[in-house]
């Protein structure tokens, strides 16, 4: 038998915020598989990792692949947003964490290649960035256009990387948010408060373009040096 206050802590802990959260999947992309043109359906499954689904048949989703966090150099952080994308002839996924315990943002990187036997290729964690400070500098959406990937950092900003290597990704570009914007919060307050300052969300590649959203500010419009202009060949959203 419990106490009545140990009944009431671990109804705290079992909320949106908590427990709840830690375990439940959360953002997921609807894409055509790279390789095979199946429509697929990739899950960021948190603590759980990787998860993606065959749902030809959306009444009947079948799991095709899982990456739990195997050979990880240590145990993974809250998988947040996942894709894969097909590079060099390989099916790789990604997975961003979207963390604010203070730990390192992280991204994994897993050749799918072979849905039952996945192969991590290793972690990417911003240059600079020591901590997610309580969610203001987390990783959170992202996208990958061809063998470059745009990834919101929060109030980090923008990261452009090259994944044409996918187990040696490395920044190509890098872009904070305007800090003056004037509405609806022109005041700079992050470190406890990351809804308060400027926060890149999520960027969407358009013809060339970035359109990234600022939490208090909108959406900026940007223009990344060597990147073409014109329609450019999707492989992936999220």
């Amino acid at each position: 038998p419990t106490t009545a206050d140990e009944d009431a802590s671990t109804a705290a802990v079992l909320t949106a915020t908590g427990v709840a959260l830690l375990l439940a999947p959360h953002d997921m992309t609807a894409q055509l598989d790279p390789l095979t043109g199946a429509p697929i359906l990739v899950v960021a499954d948190e603590l759980n990792g990787i998860r993606v689904f065959d749902v030809a048949q959306p009444a009947a989703p079948l799991q095709l692949g899982y990456w739990r966090g195997e050979s990880a150099e240590a145990p993974i952080e809250r998988v947040h947003t996942a894709l894969v994308a097909g590079i060099d002839g390989r099916r790789i996924a990604f997975g961003a964490t979207e963390t604010l315990f203070d730990v390192p943002p992280q991204m994994y990187i897993v050749d799918m290649t072979d849905y039952a036997n996945p192969i991590y290729l290793g972690t990417w964690i911003p240059p600079g960035i020591p901590s997610d400070d309580g969610l203001a500098y987390s990783l959170h959406n992202f996208q990958v256009v061809g063998t470059r990937l745009y990834m919101a950092n929060f109030h980090a900003g923008l990261w452009v990387l090259d994944v044409s290597d996918p187990s040696n990704p490395f920044p190509v570009a890098l872009r904070t948010p305007v800090r003056e914007c004037g509405y609806p919060r022109p005041e700079e307050s992050v470190a406890g408060h990351p809804l308060d300052a400027n926060q890149y969300w999520d960027p969407i590649v358009v013809n060339g373009y970035v359109l990234m959203t600022d939490i208090p500010c909108g959406v900026e419009v940007l223009h990344v040096g060597g990147d073409p202009m014109g329609n450019l060949e999707y492989t992936s959203f999220a």
